[in-house]
């Protein structure tokens, strides 16, 4: 978009704290940000968005750029795959991002990471997550190496955590929050090992709240563990009846927040409350790179 239009809010908001004088100037500004961007531009296969010069008076409210097709790396339109698979002299959006922009971290983390792998699992892979799954965080790959010589299955599932999980509950009534939908997908190889753990009555362990969710919201919507994709707002509080783990492994949480609602459904609110006054008291470290615990289900 350039931006022909100014929608009637800007109009009104532009009338009532006076800014209407200088709509000329701020227009003006506006179109010298887009004619520098152009200039620098016209040595790459980029342009900024055109309009006609003729027979249009834009507003430079919202100007872009376009990258020329051959210059594009290939794109993919799967609910399975990235947007974007990167190509050897191609421009990559993902790669831009990845360049120019910071990974997002939670609000109490003030300190900007040195090196993002601290905030990533050692067994993540598809990109597309805001967030990483923190209760994963405690596994490296020697200690998931012991697991399994134990006799214990891992298995891998994706939810392509939102920026909603940062967001704290702020209403009275739970049942109104409002939950970010957010992309998840099991592959059949999980899915039977998911299956099968049911069918002959073994644990199933789920490392995060983000795991739990999507396990939960596929138990829900089939009845079964299944190969599938799609988009889940499952909202998890106390009186929710679990139908896919048994066991988890999570952190120590915010109050108000949805992960903490989670939990004490999990167990108890009066579990979780002397679990995390136990907590405080011992010195535990809580949230991202906090410690962890583990819950067994809480059979009524």
């Amino acid at each position: 978009e350039l931006g022909y239009n100014y929608r009637m809010s800007n109009v009104i908001a532009g009338v009532v704290r006076g800014q209407i004088p200088y709509l000329e100037e701020h227009i003006a500004q506006k179109k010298a940000i887009y004619m520098r961007y152009k200039e620098a531009f016209k040595d790459l296969p980029v342009k900024m968005n055109p309009y006609d010069e003729k027979n249009s008076e834009p507003n430079f409210w919202l100007s872009c750029m376009i990258i020329d097709e051959d210059a594009m790396c290939k794109q993919v339109r799967s609910e399975q795959d990235y947007c974007y698979v990167s190509e050897s002299g191609k421009t990559c959006p993902h790669e831009i991002l990845d360049e120019l922009g910071s990974m997002p971290l939670p609000p109490y983390i003030k300190t900007k990471l040195e090196d993002n792998d601290m905030y990533q699992t050692v067994y993540a892979k598809n990109i597309g997550s805001a967030a990483a799954p923190t209760a994963g965080l405690h596994f490296t790959k020697e200690l998931l190496d012991k697991i399994e010589k134990k006799g214990v299955i891992i298995c891998y599932i994706t939810l392509h955590v939102g920026l909603g999980t940062f967001r704290p509950v702020n209403v009275e009534d739970v049942t109104k929050h409002k939950m970010h939908s957010e992309f998840y997908s099991m592959s059949k190889n999980s899915a039977k090992i998911l299956s099968d753990a049911k069918k002959d009555r073994r644990n199933i362990i789920s490392v995060g709240t983000t795991t739990t969710r999507t396990l939960e919201t596929i138990m829900s919507k089939y009845g079964e563990f299944k190969e599938c994709s799609g988009w889940t707002d499952i909202f998890i509080y106390p009186g929710y009846e679990f139908k896919g783990i048994d066991g988890l492994i999570t952190n120590f949480h915010l109050p108000k927040s949805t992960l903490i609602m989670l939990v004490s459904a999990f167990s108890s609110k009066d579990i979780i409350l002397d679990a995390y006054k136990y907590a405080v008291d011992n010195k535990y470290r809580f949230f991202s790179f906090g410690d962890a615990m583990f819950i067994k289900k809480n059979v009524k």
